[in-house]
């Protein structure tokens, strides 16, 4: 039986996106163009050596950057910036690229950014990925503008002037961007951007702010719920068990940021496994699809030797309770889940599941899946749909994968002192150097979603 790569990664790769889907000079183009932009950040970032070092401190180190390749630096990501379903690029991109960079990139993310400050996110997905199943929640989770707090970043290199997001923000009703505003002025003291009357008066400011919503108990907490409470504490201890060798030769860092393809020896011995279960029980394919997907952090590159490894069915109809018992009994040992016949209703809410899996089973079912079922998400009209897609990629690629567990197990803390300011949440990694290089390297090489309508 045959084992394709993700779709993330065939993205990346003009040959095979050819082969899958000929006749497409539109997509072919598009994929060029990705790639072209990916081989123009990339590189530059993998030089860097120190991730708290600017372009040119780099530059004049040695670190075998050019002017050229500066200059094609900046091009790419002012390119991928000016198209408005990439704006949330902003919210990765390394603070280090904001000194000395081009006129027309520092255009586009002052752009970007801005029509980043009417975006309200769940600020959970920003720390610890904490955030409870629709039907649990007795009501909106908090909420944050999260492009607001990069502002200390941006007056200190220069992008914006305090004054100006100080009116802009007085002028505006929307009370989750004054509290995202406010949740800064530690950091902008700190930083020596605000002078003590001005501290003062922003923290006058934000005590007089209406408050927002109280976070409701949750109406239940599932089974999966608990499950994911316990191995969320035993992550955070492995990660700080394991800070004292990452970086060396007993704790090798994995590349976070390369493709998944990479990482397929780590689970060939289940991919095996996978494919004598649909062997041995032909019978699979009268109610399921006849391939399987498989994903986990092992495919995602972060987990270890033992860590589980998630397998997803598809159905062809809805399955009785014990055909799902005989389904979990075959499967023992996977995290397994099942998607239901009307999933393409919600297709949105699945792609990450379908563009970041290995495919494993039937040559036919698989060429089938490339070739009617992901064409349906490159031919979506609906833009809300098409911002739905891209922000469910960018979080499993970026948060899921890297924030919330990859880069804590495996990567230094390159910015320690920011995790006093606990009003934007700065024990997170979300604001180390080195996390940032390594999501803008993802975000660029898999953060992509081609548009042919």
């Amino acid at each position: 039986m045959p084992t394709v790569f993700p779709v993330a990664d065939l993205l990346h790769n003009s040959r095979a996106a050819a082969a899958i889907w000929p006749g497409q000079p539109e997509l072919a183009k598009q994929i060029k163009e990705r790639i072209n932009c990916a081989n123009s950040v990339v590189p530059v970032l993998d030089r860097i050596r120190d991730p708290r070092s600017t372009i040119a401190v780099a530059e004049r180190r040695g670190d075998d950057i050019t002017g050229h390749d500066t200059k094609g630096f900046y091009g790419a990501l002012a390119s991928l910036l000016a198209d408005p379903e990439y704006y949330r690029l902003v919210l990765y991109l390394p603070f280090e690229v904001l000194p000395k960079c081009s006129d027309d990139f520092r255009a586009a993310y002052l752009n970007a950014w801005r029509n980043l400050l009417h975006a309200h996110d769940m600020r959970a997905i920003y720390v610890d990925g904490d955030i409870l199943e629709l039907s649990a929640r007795a009501g909106d989770p908090p909420r944050v503008v999260k492009a607001m707090h990069l502002l200390p970043w941006l007056i200190r290199e220069g992008m914006v002037e305090f004054d100006e997001v100080r009116q802009m923000v007085e002028d505006s009703s929307d009370l989750v961007l004054k509290h995202s505003f406010a949740d800064v002025q530690p950091v902008l003291y700190a930083f020596g951007i605000l002078t003590n009357k001005q501290s003062v008066d922003l923290a006058f400011y934000a005590a007089e702010l209406p408050d927002l919503p109280e976070v409701a108990a949750p109406l239940y907490v599932s089974e999966n719920r608990q499950k994911w409470l316990e191995t969320k504490d035993a992550e955070a201890a492995l990660a700080e068990a394991n800070r004292p060798l990452v970086g060396t030769t007993l704790n090798r860092l994995p590349s976070l940021a390369a493709p998944y393809s990479n990482n397929m020896t780590k689970v060939a011995a289940e991919i095996a496994r996978i494919e004598r279960i649909l062997k041995d029980n032909p019978v699979l394919s009268d109610f399921v699809r006849p391939a399987v997907l498989v994903g986990g952090s092992r495919v995602k590159g972060y987990g270890l030797p033992d860590s589980d490894v998630d397998v997803y069915l598809i159905a062809k109809a809805e399955l009785g309770k014990g055909f799902c018992s005989w389904l979990e009994y075959l499967f023992t040992g996977y995290n397994l889940s099942i998607l239901g016949p009307d999933w393409k209703a919600e297709k949105a809410y699945w792609i990450h599941l379908l563009f970041n899996t290995v495919l494993v089973g039937d040559a036919a079912e698989i060429d089938s899946l490339q070739k009617d079922l992901f064409p349906l998400y490159f031919a979506e009209t609906d833009s809300e749909v098409r911002s739905i897609c891209l922000q469910n990629l960018e979080h499993d690629t970026l948060l899921y994968r890297l924030l919330h567990k990859g880069y804590a197990r495996w990567w230094p803390n390159y910015n320690p002192n920011y995790a006093k300011f606990r009003t934007i949440d700065g024990a997170s990694p979300f604001y180390d150097s080195g996390f940032r290089h390594l999501a803008t390297k993802l975000f660029v090489r898999q953060v992509f979603l081609p548009k042919l309508c």
